[in-house]
Formats: structure tokens, C-alpha cells, sequence
């Protein structure tokens, strides 16, 4: 088979639906294009539930769990992880860096589920040695799980439509909310840690624990428009805004409770639940922990896959977004200017080497220094490089006049009947 021919082979094909009059390019989907009617699915309970994917998950979890890593205590960790949950934002120019670090890190997360639920299934997976360098940042059964998370992941995304996913959704948040408060009762008859800084240093670590609890919050929040589209009314979103936060803060609670808990009895404080599962079979494999463990990871493994399901990022060449070749310069570089000075400091937390503290605490600090510097450059752009205002096209749906974007040329036609089709 020629390469050509691969390439044909792979290139998505066009849809017997109202889609079809439109050709799929590199610039338009049906991803993109505006939802037909019977594709508007969501009630209120959808969209709970959605919020509540987000919010009841690992990465909610490890924002308490990480606090109590830096020294904070449990009471420290939950103000710090509140309030920013009131004071986030994000910068929508670099939404593909964070879509793509949040994708990463919930693959991550996934694998390491699989090797839970293989350990407890399998006594020789669990004494498998590992023969991959230790430069190689992952395991011999780590790798092995994440492969198969890769394949478990991507027939779900590929044949369940976002506009069918709710039902799995609403299943999914009992068993997240089951999974994580049963880890959670499991350890809450241990002590708690006592904090050991100073109190500079402690109001330090606070700050970094604000810091490092940003990306959880604007991660869901940011992708709020790409799902509101299904709503079967305009407002049926409306209700379910606070279930983001309220969910957050219940498992960072959880997350602060279970680590605090579980520190006494292996001796270090591990933020990660799937690691700490882990630990808990390589030192107690009896038949309940098997049995635990299992249906705790099958828990963790469901919360992943659908946690990385409601994350995706699309954009549309010609638009207002698109600025020139799709990048706003003014936004990159103040984006830039604002996180640079913390990079040092984030060499050193991950395992790097040792820089001076200056660069540390612009590290701890780094929301807040990074907030005003790259939004007060950023204003100052606008100022003197307004963006130039580019030419729109109006489209009649549901009645209602929308201001659309400019087309692209080759697309403005197909485009055009389609929206004709979703208003007949």
C-alpha cells in the first residue's frame, strides 16, 4: 500500500447527517459547526453531571493531597485550595498548553489505574521487575498500563458522540463520589500531621499552594462553551455552575484528609492515591486488599477516562480568535514575560537542580506575580497594537440573528446551508 493511499485511507470521512453538504477540512468540522436540534441533548442534570466529571476526579484530589506535601496542614491546605477556587482565570491563548498538560497527566493517571487493577488480579504482574531505565520516568507495569489505557480511551472517544455521553456521565459521577470516599474512610482512623514551618515560610507555601491549584479549576471552566452547545435550551446550563466548585473542594477535602491520615503509616507523604494503592499492595497483599484495590482502581480508571473525555479544544481559522496565522502575539509574548522568572524554581520542585531562592519563591508566588505582569502587558499591547476587527457574517438560527466569523472562502457556501438545514 502506497502512502497516498494510507492517507486516504485515514482522512475522515463525510457523515450521512445534516454535516455531509460540508466538506471536513483542516478548517471546519462538525466539531465546529453550530448543533442541529436533535443533537441538543442536555438537561440540568447533564450538565451537573458534567461539572461534576470535572470537579470529582484525581486532579481535584492532588490539589489537597500536594498542599499537605509542601507542609501545609490540613486547615492551610483547604483556605488555600477555597480561596483560589474565587480568584481563578486563565488566559484562553494558551488553552492548548493546558489542554495538553491536563491530557497528559490524566493518561498518566489512567495507566496507573490499569496497574492497580492488574496487580490485584495478578500476583506475577505485581512482582514484575522493571526493566526500562530509571531515566525513562515510568515502570516496566507502568508503561504496560498506560498502553492499555490508550486503547481502552480511544474507541470511547471515537464511536460515543459528545451529544450521547451524558447518560455515561451521570453513571460516572456516583462511582467517582463511591471510589473516592471509600479510600477516604478506609484512612481517616490514622492521626494527622502537624506542621512544622515557619510562619514566613508557611505563608509562603500557601501562596504556592493558590499557585498550583489554578490549573484545576480554569482547566474544566475554559471549556465551558464547548458543551453548553448541547443544552436543549439556552439557560439549562445555568444551574449547574456552582457544581464545579462545590465538587473541587469536597475532594481537595477529601484529598488533605487521606493524606494527612495515611503519612503516619508509611512513613512519607504521598499525594498521589494511585501510588499510595500501590504501596498498599506490595505491603498487604491479602485477599480483602486484592479485592479493595480492585474495585478501587476499576473506580480511579472509570473517573480518568471520562475526566479526559470532557476536555477538547477547537478553533476556527478566519475568526475573531484567529489574529495572525493563529496567534495573538500580544497575548504569547506577555504570556511569556509573566512565567519565565518561575521556570527556575519549577526546574527545582520537579526534581532538578538547585537554584538560588530568589527564583524560589518567584516560583511559590508565581500566580500572583504572573497575573499582573502578563496582564498588565497584555493591556498595554491592546493599547498600542489594538487588534484589527475582521470582517463578519450573519446567520438566522432558531429565529435569532447570530454574528457569526468570516468563513473561509471554500466553506463560506457549505457553511451557509447547513445553517439553513439546522433552522429547517
Amino acid at each position: 500500500m502506497s502512502i497516498s493511499n494510507l492517507l486516504q485511507r485515514l482522512e475522515v470521512k463525510p457523515t450521512d447527517d445534516e454535516f455531509e453538504s460540508i466538506q471536513t477540512s483542516r478548517w471546519g468540522n462538525k466539531d465546529v459547526y453550530p448543533v442541529a436540534h436533535d443533537k441538543r441533548t442536555y438537561g440540568v442534570y447533564a450538565f451537573v453531571s458534567y461539572w461534576g466529571t470535572c470537579g470529582i476526579c484525581l486532579s481535584s484530589w492532588t490539589i489537597g493531597s500536594s498542599l499537605i506535601g509542601i507542609g501545609l496542614t490540613p486547615g492551610q491546605a483547604m483556605a488555600s485550595a477555597v480561596w483560589k477556587s474565587e480568584h481563578s482565570s486563565e488566559c484562553d491563548e494558551y488553552r492548548p498548553i493546558t489542554i495538553t498538560r491536563r491530557f497528559g497527566t490524566q493518561m498518566y493517571f489512567g495507566g496507573q489505574a490499569f496497574v492497580i487493577i492488574l496487580n490485584s488480579i495478578f500476583p506475577t504482574f505485581l512482582r514484575m521487575k522493571n526493566t526500562l531505565s530509571p531515566s525513562a520516568g515510568i515502570t516496566t507495569p507502568g508503561l504496560i498500563g498506560f498502553v492499555l489505557f490508550i486503547i481502552l480511551y480511544f474507541p470511547i472517544i471515537y464511536y460515543i458522540p459528545a451529544y450521547k455521553i451524558q447518560k455515561l456521565l451521570e453513571v460516572q459521577i456516583v462511582i467517582a463520589t463511591a471510589t473516592l470516599l471509600g479510600i477516604m474512610g478506609w484512612a481517616v482512623h490514622y492521626h494527622q500531621l502537624s506542621n512544622k514551618l515557619t510562619k514566613a515560610e508557611t505563608g509562603l507555601r500557601i501562596m504556592q499552594g493558590i499557585t498550583s491549584v489554578a490549573g484545576t479549576y480554569t482547566g474544566g471552566s475554559d471549556r465551558v462553551s464547548d458543551w453548553t452547545r448541547y443544552g436543549r435550551a439556552r439557560h439549562t446550563s445555568t444551574p449547574a455552575i456552582l457544581v464545579l466548585f462545590i465538587t473541587v473542594i469536597l475532594t481537595a477535602l477529601v484529598g488533605v484528609i487521606s493524606t494527612s491520615a495515611l503519612s503516619k503509616v508509611y512513613g512519607e507523604i504521598q499525594w498521589n492515591p494511585l501510588i499510595t494503592l500501590q504501596t498498599v499492595q506490595a505491603t498487604t497483599y491479602t485477599p480483602l486488599c486484592r479485592a479493595g484495590s480492585f474495585f478501587a482502581g476499576l473506580g480511579l480508571l472509570s473517573v480518568t477516562v471520562f475526566v479526559n473525555y470532557t476536555q477538547n479544544c477547537l478553533y476556527q481559522p478566519g475568526g475573531i480568535y484567529w489574529f495572525t496565522g493563529g496567534v495573538n502575539w500580544r497575548a504569547m509574548v506577555a504570556y511569556f514575560m509573566g512565567m519565565w522568572p518561575a521556570l527556575p524554581g519549577f526546574v527545582e520542585a520537579v526534581g532538578g537542580l538547585q537554584v538560588d531562592i530568589v527564583w524560589r519563591r518567584f516560583y511559590q508566588i508565581s500566580y500572583f506575580f504572573g497575573f499582573l505582569v502578563a496582564g498588565g502587558l497584555f493591556w498595554g499591547f491592546n493599547l498600542l497594537g489594538p487588534v484589527p476587527k475582521g470582517g463578519q457574517v450573519d446567520f438566522d438560527v432558531d429565529g435569532h440573528v447570530i454574528e457569526g466569523v468570516e468563513a473561509v472562502d471554500e466553506e463560506k457556501r457549505g457553511l451557509e446551508s447547513f445553517v439553513g438545514k439546522v433552522v429547517d
